[in-house]
């Protein structure tokens, strides 16, 4: 077939003489044909002239980049070279040239070949270097292809010590035997791993030499480490790196040498850096620097990106669900791709609103992390639009200034660059200037468009044909080509994707948001002129079937369920009771019939139910459907039976029913339903011993112990779960799987008890137990058996935490999160690993805590907000998650709080307190509820004060200690609300002593405050005494104590004057002080290196009030800093501790490690300012005492240190 558009591609690489016999041979003398290919080749002679050198033969579905084209590199030879390091370094280099006689063009199609091979040899395994061969190549190609393709392969395999056959090469292609010899001749040569050289490729770029050899920054001790190469793209390579300072594996990307002496090419380098870095935004990836070498050329920092391209998802999609039917569009992975969609709609829309358009928008160029991250990366084509109507009016702290004097990218007007496929009218016609944020939104339609169709929008085989279908218009109809795809889909590409700007949707968040519509059933504006009645009464159907569940809707939901399982139920019963009465005969037949029974109402009603927990609106609903499978399961579980395999039917039936109630939060009614069911059991045992009737009564017997732990009634609940684990003990073995998971919950569920009560001993071993039994299930093992394994771990890894073994607590922590992660890997969307995976992360950061490592806390607790608030708002009226998200919130906010940073920490709990008083009023004032506000309002009271508020910082306070001493009533065998009762009591403690100041001298509520004052400290001392008397393996308690005698120190020797202190109230300063560095000081023995800490801070505080050794204070500052040097906070403390010993050179030493004052802290610039001082430079001193008392007026206003002086420290000169 004569298809004069790849005919014109081909015949474009050749000479005008080349070009009329190619002509003539394939026109074969036919005018029109002759008339029609030459007209093609006119057309492509204009339409090369607006693209970049050499870009027509490039793929529709690559980027046309001015910067990254073949004629802008100089020439070099062809030829590979070989040179050898080492001992033979010395020897002439080998050059095996052959005259391959190619032309420009062919040389450049051999090399993309290559270049592939080589970026697909970077893998673990090396690919068939003969499958890079294409059959249609001329003879010339092929040669030059094998010979240099043998080259790489044995290059490669002998890097990877893989096996070398060298027949197995020759009998590959034998007609290119010459070629293959000569390879292998040149690869025998060598003595040593050589470097390889093909043109003018640089061997750094190189995927298996990628170390960042002779390159180095322009500082001797660089923060960036680069290590191999990760990736190469047409501009750049990256790297995979690290941060030295901050300890985190970084992305570093640098100019390929064969760019980086073209200014244009590192111009736009450097602006894709500065594009990059200016938006910030959780869609966008990070930057962290923008470095050079010693020669000046430049380098950047960023975020390493894990996971996979868009495009890699939609292929993947498709794949799953070919041949595409309208169902693949209702299901989840669909939905996810959509949702991701969204989230780059949102980062384009952030970046519009700062006045930057990508130009360069496909699925590649969308990374998925692994966590539910979308990143728009590649800004390299980015443009600034200088124009008000581009950018946003809403910011006027935005700078709209181009970062470079051609407002991005050096390319000429009327020149097109992008990826044909993707790009607009207007940007295909090169025509830049007028560009606007709507070019971006075509191509965000093009890639819904691929999303939908795993096809591009516009017909063509060659970039010729595509750019001119783009310019023309001529794009796919979605519906046309794909009628199974929804309409509103359809109708929202086709505006995104229309001929004029004008009329697509006017902003991203406009796309977004329709396609939003579509996924909730609402009426998309892009398709509302084209709705059908039935595709809006399907819509309507669907809408109120799925997420709100009107009354009426939800009642017919709930009747058709109900009816049909019903009818199913008594069929089945009617069947069940004709097989009783033939129960000689068909006995098996009747037990699997009463079995269709049970689980008819289980897939019927429970499932349903299951089901609709994961949808937003339907806890009414759900409610109703549990309701009716406990009737259900009442009516089939009523009458016992004489033959025993039909009773332990029922008897499941029975317990199924109790799981039932204790779900709708009846424990009582449980407890009731599952002794009923230990009746039945116990008949049939008096009669026969059968182990599955043991293994049933141990199961309910634990489920009794489980109703017990949800009221909080630990002993009782002890007491069950101790009695299930004889009964499943007794069951003969080996136990069948359904035993060992009974055995293995009970195990985990009395552990959990126990430790909330301290009982370290019997905790571990009921939790070794747990993990034991869970193994021996094997191969049978599900994803419930990980994560009951997975829970095991974590409250291992608690316990160790508990008594104090950190590193132990990692190890577990890091096993737990192993098998989680993979669970959350294998099924992204599924709630419960999501939440487990976030509950891991709130431990991690509290071991983070301990350690010092406040980088990883945050980090940890951020990631687990994030997971928490997707769950919270994919499924709103799940209160679990919202209880969690609120759990977390009051976490993350006291960690900033500790870090002094009140103004961030205060919405935070805030936002946690309101969550769980909404929870409060909808379900009841639980213990954990009540637990929970109050934490957080003893937080809030803490913040506020540090603000200034301190009348609300008393109002909180009070609160929160009236609640825990109401805990405490109502739960006296918990210990851990004992001491938070007397924290807060010491909190509120603190407040009034800093409120004294307030006061006047005579006045008698100064006199009652400082009594109130003095009351709240020793009742706190008293009750956190007696903790640690009867807990004393429990660190956390010790260290409680010492933090509310430190206080209780400082609140007398620093907040309250001498004129307010009597003698005893010195003493009792004294003796504070003394107790708190001597339980610290015990801690930091026993490995506490958080102890180590606060021991420094505390001698270096009492320094002046009593005699102090700053030789302890330094060491104690050491030990921690050597546990965690990274931590700034052990940093500063131990700069203090060497300022207060006169040890000012190790001081300076220290602080200058910090790097960027624009991230120092309060009280770095307090270190700074004392050091200052100590080196008699007291002008530098007074001016990072004002840095410093200017951090705390934006950040803690009336924080403490804000203007704290030690005693012992330098202010003037003497």
């Amino acid at each position: 077939m004569f298809d004069s558009s790849r005919l014109a591609a081909q015949a474009y690489r050749l000479n005008e003489s080349q070009r009329a016999d190619w002509v003539r041979k394939h026109c074969q003398g036919d005018p029109v044909k002759e008339a029609e290919l030459r007209a093609k080749l006119s057309e492509l002679d204009r339409l090369s002239a607006t693209l970049p050198p050499g870009a027509v033969q490039a793929d529709p579905d690559e980027t046309v980049d001015p910067g990254r084209t073949p004629d802008r590199i100089a020439a070099t030879n062809d030829a590979f070279s070989v040179d050898f390091e080492g001992p033979d370094a010395d020897q002439p280099t080998l050059d095996t040239s052959f005259d391959w006689d190619l032309g420009p063009d062919e040389q450049l199609q051999a090399e993309e070949i290559l270049d592939r091979f080589e970026s697909d040899c970077s893998s673990d395994e090396i690919p068939d270097w003969s499958s890079y061969l294409p059959a249609d190549l001329s003879d010339s190609i092929k040669r030059y292809l094998a010979h240099h393709l043998v080259v790489l392969d044995l290059t490669y395999r002998d890097k990877k010590k893989l096996p070398i056959d060298s027949d197995s090469y020759l009998s590959r292609l034998p007609e290119f035997e010459r070629e293959i010899r000569a390879a292998i001749t040149l690869r025998r040569q060598a003595t040593k791993t050589p470097v390889i050289r093909r043109g003018n490729s640089d061997e750094n770029e190189q995927p298996s030499t990628g170390d960042w050899h002779n390159l180095t920054p322009d500082t001797a001790d660089a923060r960036y480490v680069p290590g191999k190469m990760h990736a190469k793209g047409g501009l750049g390579a990256v790297y995979r790196g690290r941060d030295t300072e901050l300890g985190r594996t970084v992305a570093l990307k640098r100019i390929l040498s064969k760019y980086e002496h073209l200014p244009e090419c590192r111009d736009r380098f450097v602006f894709e850096a500065e594009v990059t870095g200016s938006l910030e935004h959780p869609g966008i990836v990070p930057i962290y620097g923008l470095c050079t070498y010693e020669d000046g050329k430049p380098y950047y920092a960023m975020r390493f990106i894990r996971g996979r391209s868009f495009g890699s998802a939609i292929t993947e999609f498709h794949r799953q669900h070919s041949p595409l039917t309208a169902d693949a569009f209702d299901s989840r992975a669909f939905r996810g791709l959509l949702r991701r969609l969204i989230e780059c709609c949102n980062a384009m829309h952030y970046a519009h609103e700062r006045g930057v358009v990508h130009r360069d928008l496909k699925p590649d160029n969308v990374m998925l992390g692994p966590y539910g991250e979308t990143l728009v990366v590649d800004w390299g084509l980015a443009m600034i639009l200088c124009d008000d109507k581009s950018a946003s009016d809403t910011d006027q702290d935005i700078d709209h200034t181009p970062l470079l004097s051609s407002k991005g990218s050096n390319v000429s007007e009327g020149t097109t660059v992008g990826t044909p496929s993707y790009m607009s009218p207007e940007q295909a016609n090169g025509v830049h200037q007028h560009l606007t944020r709507a070019t971006d939104l075509y191509a965000l339609g093009a890639i819904l468009f691929r999303l939908t169709s795993n096809k591009i929008c516009v017909d063509g085989d060659t970039l010729l044909d595509v750019i001119t279908n783009v310019r023309d218009g001529k794009v796919r109809d979605l519906h046309e080509i794909l009628p199974v795809a929804p309409r509103a889909i359809a109708s929202i590409c086709r505006r995104a994707m229309a001929f004029r700007p004008s009329d697509r949707y006017q902003t991203a968040v406009e796309l977004a948001e329709d396609i939003d519509r579509w996924m909730n059933d609402e009426a998309v504006l892009a398709h509302a002129e084209f709705e059908t009645v039935r595709e809006k009464a399907g819509r309507m159907i669907r809408r109120y079937r799925s997420w709100t569940l009107s009354a009426a809707v939800a009642l017919i939901a709930i009747t058709i369920i109900a009816i049909g399982a019903s009818v199913f139920i008594e069929r089945a019963k009617a069947r069940e009771e004709v097989a009783k009465d033939q129960a000689e005969r068909f006995k098996g037949e009747a037990v699997d019939r009463y079995r269709q029974s049970r689980q008819a109402i289980d897939t019927w009603l429970v499932q349903s139910n299951d089901a609709l927990q994961y949808f937003p609106g339907t806890r009414s609903v759900r409610a109703r459907l549990l309701t009716l499978a406990a009737e259900e399961y009442e009516a089939l579980a009523g009458e016992p039976s004489e033959d025993p395999e039909i009773e332990l039917e029922r008897i499941r039936a029975l317990i199924r029913f109790g799981d039932l109630q204790q779900t709708n939060t009846e424990y009582e009614n449980a407890r009731e339903t599952y002794t009923r069911a230990i009746k039945s059991i116990d008949s049939v045992l008096r009669e026969q011993r059968r182990p599955d009737f043991l293994a049933e009564r141990g199961h309910a017997t634990s489920r009794i112990g489980l109703s017990w732990s949800a009221e909080d009634r630990t002993e009782k609940a002890k007491l069950a779960f101790t009695s299930a684990i004889e009964q499943l003990n007794a069951v003969s073995a080996p136990h069948p799987t359904s035993v060992s998971r009974y055995l293995a919950a009970a195990h985990l569920n009395y552990a959990e008890s126990v430790l909330r009560q301290n009982d370290f001993d019997r905790a571990a071993e009921h939790l070794d137990a747990s993990m034991e039994t869970i193994t021996r299930i094997g191969n049978a093992s599900q994803s419930r058996d990980t994560m009951t394994k997975s829970r095991a771990t974590e409250l291992l890894a608690r316990l160790m935490l508990s008594r104090g073994d950190l590193q132990g607590a990692i190890e577990q922590l890091n096993r737990a999160s192993d098998s989680i992660r993979k669970l959350v890997h294998d099924e992204p969307d599924h709630p419960e690993f999501a939440d487990s995976l976030a509950s891991l992360l709130i431990l991690r950061a509290s071991i983070a805590r301990q350690m010092g490592d406040q980088n990883r806390e945050q980090d940890s607790l951020r990631e687990a907000v994030d997971l928490y608030k997707r769950l919270q708002a994919a499924i709103p009226d799940l209160p679990i998650y919202q209880e969690n998200l609120a759990l977390t919130l009051t976490d993350l906010g006291l960690m900033l709080y500790e870090q002094h940073l009140c103004v961030d920490a205060k919405p935070l709990l805030e936002e946690s307190i309101a969550l769980m008083q909404s929870l409060s009023r909808t379900y009841g004032s639980t213990l954990r509820y009540r637990d929970t506000i109050a934490a957080t309002q003893d937080g809030l009271g803490q913040v506020l004060r540090d603000l200034g508020e301190m009348a609300a910082a008393q109002e909180h306070l009070a609160a929160s200690l009236t609640t825990y001493q109401e805990l405490v009533d109502d739960a006296p065998d918990l210990p851990d609300f004992y001491e938070r009762l007397a924290i807060t009591q010491s909190h509120l403690a603190q407040t009034l002593a800093r409120s004294v100041d307030e006061m006047s001298d005579d006045d008698e509520a100064k006199r009652e405050t400082i009594s109130m004052m003095k009351d709240g400290f020793a009742s706190a001392r008293n009750t956190l005494q007696q903790l640690c008397d009867v807990f004393p393996d429990v660190p956390q308690y010790r260290d409680s104590l010492a933090h509310v005698c430190f206080e209780q120190a400082r609140a007398l020797s620093i907040d309250l004057s001498p004129a307010d202190l009597s003698p005893a109230d010195v003493d009792a300063a004294n003796e504070a002080w003394a107790d708190a560095e001597r339980i610290w000081e015990a801690l930091s023995e026993h490995g506490e290196k958080a102890a180590s800490e606060r021991l420094a801070w505390l001698l270096l505080s009492e320094g002046g009030f009593r005699e102090t050794d700053f030789d302890a204070a330094v060491n104690a500052a050491q030990e921690a800093y050597e546990a965690q040097p990274g931590s700034i906070l052990y940093q500063g403390t131990l700069a203090l501790s060497y300022v207060a010993n006169h040890q000012l050179t190790p001081a300076e030493a220290l602080t200058e490690t910090w790097g960027n004052e624009e991230t120092f802290s309060g009280r770095q610039w307090r270190v700074l300012s004392i050091l200052a001082a100590a080196k008699g430079r007291f002008e530098m001193a007074s001016a990072y005492r004002q840095r410093c008392q200017n951090w705390y007026e934006q950040h803690a206003p009336a924080h403490r240190e804000r203007d704290l002086r030690f005693a012992w420290e330098q202010t003037s000169p003497k």
